[in-house]
């Protein structure tokens, strides 16, 4: 399961790509549609858009497309982006993630 950003942030708690990618996220799961909604905002192609948004709907028609697109063809995240050559997802840089738990309580307003 891939994690968005914002939840992955949390997580990492200056740690490193290896430890979250070890320890917290698994590329080769199946996405769920919600990382179809996210990387949707990533992708220059309103044709590629336009079928991320859909998957990540819950009509029979987003419904049909998830099943067969990624589920019956067992595509992960790097078949995804293989597929979609105008998706370009943002990788953070290790130095510019320096969240801390003080940071943390601030934005949940604790």
């Amino acid at each position: 399961m891939l994690l968005p950003l914002h939840l992955l942030s949390q997580i990492l708690l200056q740690t490193t790509y290896r430890t979250a990618l070890s320890h917290y996220v698994d590329i080769t799961a199946l996405p769920r549609t919600h990382i179809m909604k996210e990387l949707a905002e990533y992708t220059t192609d309103e044709g590629e858009k336009d079928m991320l948004l859909k998957m990540a709907t819950t009509t029979p028609e987003g419904k049909a497309l998830y099943a067969s697109w990624v589920q019956e063809s067992c595509r992960h995240i790097t078949h995804i982006l293989e597929d979609l050559p105008k998706c370009k997802p943002k990788v953070v840089p290790t130095n510019q993630i320096n969240i801390t738990q003080e940071a943390i309580t601030k934005n949940r307003g604790i």
